[in-house]
């Protein structure tokens, strides 16, 4: 047993780290991501970027030892499981289930590591990051909040006085918050403000707001709102800690001093809870991980990256769900925490039962193509009412619960605008408003979209707008760089103030400028901005007379891209088809494109299907795919391309991996070379299997044509191929053994007057 301890300690190594690490190069792009606007906004330097991902790291670091340790299993048991080598273990006398102990004995020692990290240096760390983000992003490390002093918590914009601070509760008293435009300015009054449920809210206070020339346009009492500044409070209490700033001891005091005060303890409890269960984690993940691979035997290693990324989404967003549930007291927050462990643990203790069992080997089919599908979905599928309103009218008047808007007025709330001629409001008993309705040439602008309407109801608290007697402008540009415009009226239009898409009744749609050619009419529609247009119950008509009928109408709104769905019929030499086709743009920038195609041969009464996905990332390069197609339950080539269209030529790079023949091959391919002689395109390739070199191309080369005309002779040397390519050996003896080839053929012609 320590010869295997041994044996699988110095497999596990290598993929271990390759994992951790990949892991936390992946969370700390994803933390720049999220602090990107701030971070260009600021000119964060490129140096203090480092400091603050450096603090981050050891945070990273624990949270990432379990997705290395089932990075690492699925790893060492598919090459194990390729090598026969578990077999080989297994003729030796040793079951499968003893191959769990090496992986349970490395994961017991990352836990104790990772407790130890979790409880010394990840909160001193996390401290730190905290006030690397405050000083060198938000550059107000010395904004600290004191007594009897007014302090900028938004540059030239907003400045908070507070009269006192309870730094034992965390209560601030006596606090005057001045907002300040350059058209007018607010002041919020109230007696004190007090954290509840991560958010910050002052109490029994007044509003003030005053004109430029100092007239009172506004004044207005509550007695409870939410204290509204750009940053946390706590970025600017030296006092306060969050749980994952605290270590054990710290937390379990901390915990004892709220429970007697008589205030909520839960977010505390969880997070004390979580010290322990994450610590617990690798020993689990272990188990499961371990049990699983060798359940299904997984045998590639891209399955294996897979199947890590899936179960990991699992684990820790479960745990990040049941925490959040635990804090709100809606679970035990004693046991929120540990509930991914207990479920995952009896899993991974069910799976190592059933191992080398008749039960299993019933069971093995059944459980593929369940993990299959959800890794599937996974791939497929990849806030309150707390923001403020702003009004602006020409008068406006109040009387108990309503808020009157006469002549010209203008509602900002979020990124969207509200213009209208009149209308009123909805207040609550904090006084804010939870819903409005407008009147009269009403502009409803959004994410640079506008939509005009004669009247329109907004409800900031269900965040549902719905407008009537709607007309808007739908444009995009088509292949030929041509900006088209799709005009659409609508009897009745809704959508979320969060989200853009639009749904219709009875619309009228139409390129036609004045709308006198033709238009389409349908009793429902659905409108993806920048996207796509989809129509019910549609007819087309010529000057109002219907000619065609169309159950189902599309109409896309992306231009040059593919449509987000397409669905397709044919039948063909006794085949039937079927198709369908999901293209889809995310926020970031990256598109996914996914297939799925069945046929069926009625006379042979044979079935076939094909799967395949395209994958594109934004790359500092250029741009990143990942592709691959199954056909018939076989893998075609994973294709990872690397591609950018620079100003004269187009860069790609692919590495492939093909799985019948266990084989990989790299290539690099510049097209279309502009040069004064025409476009040339060169490429080169290498293929390898088994790290042996199978075959090599050093060059491809690819000439335009030339033509001269000199005196009456009209000269051409058609397009040009020079290839070299050299025999399966190293790379350095195929270049001395390379064969090259060059094929072209000329042609001339001599001109005579007739």
């Amino acid at each position: 047993m320590i010869k295997l301890i041994k044996y699988i300690s110095k497999e596990f190594i290598s993929p271990f780290f390759m994992g951790l690490i990949g892991f936390i190069i992946f969370v700390s792009v994803e933390l720049l991501y999220q602090l990107s606007d701030i971070i260009v906004r600021n000119k964060v330097g490129i140096d203090k970027l480092f400091i603050l991902i450096a603090y981050h790291i050891p945070y990273f670091l624990v949270m990432g030892i379990p997705v290395g340790i089932l990075f690492s299993i699925f790893w060492v048991l598919s090459r194990l499981s390729n090598d026969n080598e578990i077999i080989a273990l297994q003729s030796l006398g040793i079951p499968s289930k003893r191959i769990v102990i090496p992986f349970l004995f490395l994961a017991s020692i990352l836990s104790i590591i990772t407790f130890s990290l979790y409880d010394t240096i990840v909160p001193k760390s996390n401290m730190k990051a905290k006030e690397a983000i405050s000083k060198y992003v938000y550059k107000n490390v010395e904004a600290n909040i004191e007594m009897n002093k007014f302090v900028e918590v938004e540059k030239n914009k907003k400045y908070l006085y507070v009269r006192k601070i309870d730094k034992d509760s965390g209560t601030l008293y006596g606090l005057l918050l001045y907002e300040i435009d350059y058209a007018k300015t607010t002041v919020f009054h109230a007696e004190k403000a007090f954290k509840d449920k991560d958010k910050w809210y002052m109490e029994n206070g007044r509003i003030f707001r005053l004109t430029d020339d100092g007239l009172l346009k506004l004044d207005i009492t509550f007695k409870k709102l939410e204290l509204d500044i750009s940053k946390n409070v706590e970025e600017y209490l030296r006092f306060s800690k969050s749980p994952n700033d605290m270590t054990t001891n710290e937390l379990k005091h901390k915990i004892e001093i709220t429970q007697k005060l008589g205030g909520d303890a839960s977010a505390l409890i969880v997070g004390y809870q979580e010290k322990f269960s994450n610590s617990i984690a690798p020993i689990v993940i272990a188990l499961l991980g371990v049990a699983l691979s060798l359940f299904i035997n997984l045998k590639s290693k891209s399955w294996s990256v897979i199947s890590t990324f899936v179960l990991v989404v699992f684990y820790q967003g479960s745990g990040a769900w049941l925490s959040a549930l635990g804090k709100e007291k809606i679970l035990n927050p004693y046991l929120a925490p540990w509930l991914p462990n207990i479920f995952f643990g009896i899993v991974g203790i069910t799976l190592f039962t059933l191992l080398d069992t008749r039960v299993a080997y019933k069971l093995i089919e059944p459980l593929k193509r369940i993990f299959g599908t959800i890794i599937i979905l996974i791939v497929l599928s990849s806030h309150g009412f707390s923001e403020k309103v702003y009004i602006d009218s020409s008068n406006i008047s109040i009387e108990g619960t309503r808020i009157t808007f006469e002549g010209s007025t203008t509602i900002n709330y979020k990124d969207s605008i509200i213009k209208a001629e009149k209308g009123y409001g909805i207040l609550n008993n904090e006084n804010k408003i939870i819903k409005a309705n407008l009147y009269g040439k009403v502009i409803y602008i959004y994410d640079k979209k506008t939509i005009e309407a004669s009247a329109m109801t907004v409800n900031f608290e269900s965040k549902d707008v719905v407008l009537n007697n709607t007309y808007s402008i739908e444009s995009f540009k088509n292949k030929k760089k041509k900006n088209v415009k799709i005009r659409v009226w609508s009897e009745l239009s809704e959508k979320k103030t969060d989200e853009k898409v639009i749904f219709s009744k009875k619309i009228k749609i139409t390129t036609c400028k004045k709308c006198v050619t033709y238009y389409i009419k349908a009793s429902h529609a659905t409108i993806y901005p920048e996207q796509f247009l989809i129509a019910r119950d549609a007819t087309l008509e010529f000057f109002g007379i219907p000619v065609f009928y169309f159950p189902f109408y599309f109409q896309s709104l992306a231009g040059e891209k593919d449509a987000p769905f397409i669905a397709a019929f044919a039948f063909k030499e006794d085949t039937v088809n079927i198709s369908i086709k999901i293209n889809h743009t995310f926020q970031n920038g990256s598109e996914l494109s996914f297939s799925q195609e069945y046929a069926r041969n009625v006379k042979k009464d044979t079935i076939s299907q094909s799967l395949s996905y395209n994958y594109k990332i934004p790359f500092v390069l250029g741009t990143l795919a990942i592709s691959n197609s199954i056909k018939d339950k076989a893998f075609s080539n994973l294709n990872f391309t690397l591609s950018n269209k620079l100003k004269k030529l187009d860069f790609s790079a692919i590495l492939s991996h093909n799985f019948l023949y266990n084989s990989d091959k790299l290539s690099i391919n510049f097209k279309n070379i502009e040069t004064n002689l025409g476009k040339f395109s060169i490429s080169s390739s290498l293929s390898w299997k088994n790290r042996k070199i199978s075959n090599i191309n050093f060059l491809n080369l690819t000439t335009p044509s030339l033509s001269k005309k000199y005196k009456k002779t009209f000269f051409k040397l058609n397009t040009t191929k020079i290839k070299i390519t050299g025999p399966a050996t190293k790379i350095f003896e195929a270049w001395k053994e390379k064969n090259v080839s060059i094929n072209t053929s000329f042609d001339s012609k001599i001109y005579q007057k007739n």
